[in-house]
């Protein structure tokens, strides 16, 4: 394998190369900075995992420091002294801690890092960037390969990376591109990967803690589990709406998300079950299509009725849970995608009417229509944003209107935005409004 075997001949000399590799740009990590570390030596479930890797290309493990940094807010390969280090914030190595110690995805870290180190990357040289990341993540997937990882284990590395194409990151679909090409090309030089230690596998997720189906009602719809996490919630860009101001830094739980909007066939249940009126479809069709016609007030009821037959707490998502939600651990600006049409009915596409759920792209959390189709409830009074970091937070205690957020089949794009408001009176109904549910227990 070409990489393999240049590696070979560049190693050779490695006594006598001098790294000097810096990021530019978040989390910026230059040659002449002066760190304030602390060794990670004594945590096996960090520096072990850059051994074994080290191990495996018969590199010494001394050759690459692992340690925390107060000046990076990710991860990053950088040199010190001439003496080369991979280098991580504390939140990230949190982050890292909590995975399980044969994680793939934190293997896929570690080796794309190290790859940095061993392929002799200059970081400074920005256009070529994109090629080196490339690189790296070549040289990455080739290792996975030879620990053992399925192409399967080697691309789930990727699943929550948030990059869009940048003058220094080529885009996700091209790093998937790149670590495939490093596994085949492992693979075809030897189809049989070396005996060294494997991972030890994941443990299986708590039932809490998996994707799952309800069924009690008789109408079964999708949930999603949704890990929480902090983000910057809210936009400053030159295009956000007033309302959308300040960005402010928001922790959500753990919760359930359903994996699309609530639709005609289960509404329609909770309508016969309570011998309420049923909505009216405008003519469009119901089954399988979000239904509408349906007020704040009406939602409310629907979970109402939904925790009191299952024995689960079904609720409305509250905006921000929705705004993490929708977001997918990505940073587009429709939910998946920077193409509105891509994942949103809207007033370009929609032939003026909804569309059954889940026809749309995605986005990172596998969530449908969190873009377009129908306005979604949500359960915070409509008010001002602050400033002041927040954890779950519910809304204002008080108010007229409720928030409304995702945009409408007659929407325009502006409106379809991840960031995008609206807001109405709680008994307000016509035929762009419906909404999606939030599981706390399984």
């Amino acid at each position: 394998m070409l990489i393999l075997s240049c590696l070979a001949f560049r190693l050779s000399a490695q006594d006598n190369i001098t790294f000097s590799c810096s990021y530019t740009g978040s989390g910026a990590v230059l040659t002449a900075h002066g760190f304030e570390t602390d060794d990670l030596e004594s945590d096996p479930s960090i520096s072990d995992l850059v051994k074994q890797i080290l191990k495996l290309h018969h590199v010494p493990s001394q050759k690459i420091q692992v340690q925390v940094s107060s000046e990076v807010n990710n991860a990053s390969a950088a040199a010190r002294g001439g003496r080369p280090y991979i280098l991580y914030s504390s939140h990230f190595v949190k982050n890292l801690q909590s995975l399980p110690h044969g994680s793939w995805k934190l293997m896929g870290i570690f080796a794309h890092e190290v790859g940095h180190h061993l392929l002799f990357h200059t970081m400074a040289q920005s256009k070529s960037r994109p090629d080196l990341e490339l690189e790296a993540d070549t040289w990455a997937g080739s290792t996975l390969y030879q620990l053992g990882a399925t192409l399967e284990q080697a691309l789930s590395c990727f699943e929550s990376v948030s990059m869009n194409g940048t003058s220094t990151h080529p885009p996700r679909n091209e790093r998937k591109q790149a670590m495939e090409k490093g596994w085949y090309e492992a693979k075809a030089a030897n189809p049989a990967p070396a005996p060294v230690p494997k991972p030890a596998p994941a443990p299986a997720p708590s039932p809490a803690k998996r994707d799952f189906t309800e069924t009690a009602t008789g109408a079964s719809f999708a949930m999603k589990y949704l890990s929480g996490n902090s983000f910057s919630m809210g936009s400053e860009e030159s295009d956000a709406y007033s309302d959308e101001k300040p960005v402010h830094t928001v922790r959500v739980g753990a919760f359930y998300m359903g994996k699309y909007e609530v639709t005609f066939a289960e509404y329609d249940r909770f309508c016969d079950a309570t011998s309420r009126q049923k909505p009216s479809d405008q003519g469009w069709g119901r089954g399988n299509r979000p239904v509408i016609n349906v007020s704040w007030d009406d939602a409310v009821a629907y979970c109402q009725w939904l925790s009191n037959t299952t024995g689960k707490t079904y609720r409305l998502p509250t905006e921000a849970e929705w705004e993490y939600s929708a977001r997918g651990g990505e940073n587009y600006k429709y939910a998946g995608s920077n193409d509105v049409n891509t994942t949103a009915w809207n007033t370009t596409n929609s032939d003026s009417k909804t569309h059954p759920v889940g026809q749309k792209q995605a986005n990172g959390f596998g969530l449908y229509d969190m873009a377009g189709n129908v306005w979604e409830w949500c359960s915070d009074y409509y008010s001002d944003y602050n400033s002041n970091s927040q954890s779950n937070p519910i809304g204002a205690a008080s108010g007229s209107n409720r928030v409304l957020r995702g945009g409408r089949w007659g929407s325009v794009a502006q409106n379809c935005r991840v960031l995008s408001r609206n807001n109405r009176t709680p008994a307000d109904r016509d035929d762009g409004l419906g909404f999606r549910v939030v599981c706390l227990s399984q």
